[in-house]
């Protein structure tokens, strides 16, 4: 289930924004703009901080007394036929509102608090949303943060953490799964792993000799020594990258 996009209505300093979400997507803008609330409004979505009035509700004047972060998703054909029939909108997708603050009551007599489904006529249910856990226990994907103040180099580099080398692996660890080419490259590692430790050096040295070596002397013990070439790794495969600049 991939979300598709966002829309905010009074959090913070946002007061109604709509954001369409690609496979991967870029949020930019100078300093103050109102980039990491629009995240921290994701958050609260999927209840990772609590919406807090206080903090939370924009200190400008507003045209209502609402807050609410919407979403809509686009899942799997199997995940939508899961979905209420009431829900299913047209084009396989489904909409869902969660209220942050509202003065509206729901078809129990209650504030309409938490998250409401939009239905195929596209109107607002007024009943709660039957799927809400599943949905606040999904996740929006990957969050890479980038300080504003900062060097491309940082961010840029494969030998340790930086921005772009978590977008890397969080493509590779995905495509990794089920490559064909990672298998023929493990299979390689075996085969080298085998086939190096039968040879020796100038001196007539070799990681069998030092194998057998080693399991003679503990062999008493009841045990036995083996070097063993570990697979490559997506986080080997990243680090092993050679970036360039143009």
């Amino acid at each position: 289930m991939k979300a598709i996009s966002i829309k905010i209505h009074n959090f913070r300093t946002i007061a109604d924004a709509e954001v369409f979400l690609s496979q991967y997507s870029l949020l930019v803008g100078a300093n103050n703009c109102g980039k990491s609330n629009f995240v921290d409004a994701v958050r609260v979505f999927y209840e990772k901080i609590t919406f807090d009035k206080d903090a939370d509700y924009p200190k400008f004047p507003t045209q209502d007394n609402e807050s609410w972060i919407e979403i809509h998703y686009k899942p799997t054909s199997e995940e939508f036929a899961l979905l209420k029939t009431d829900y299913q909108l047209p084009d396989g997708t489904f909409r869902v509102r969660k209220y942050l603050q509202t003065t509206q009551l729901d078809s129990e007599g209650k504030s309409k608090l938490g998250i409401f489904a939009y239905d195929a006529t596209g109107q607002l249910s007024d009943s709660r949303f039957y799927g809400t856990k599943n949905v606040q226990q999904g996740k929006l994907g990957e969050v890479i943060y980038i300080p504003a103040v900062s060097k491309l180099d940082e961010h840029t580099k494969l030998t340790g953490p930086s921005a772009l080398r978590e977008l890397i692996n969080s493509v590779l660890k995905k495509i990794i799964d089920g490559s064909a080419a990672y298998g023929t490259l493990i299979t390689a590692f075996e085969e080298f792993g085998g086939k190096i430790k039968g040879e020796s050096n100038s001196d007539g040295n070799s990681l069998s000799k030092i194998e057998t070596e080693i399991s003679a002397e503990i062999e008493g013990w009841g045990t036995s020594f083996e070097l063993v070439i570990s697979p490559i790794t997506t986080d080997d495969v990243v680090s092993s990258w050679c970036k360039t600049q143009k």
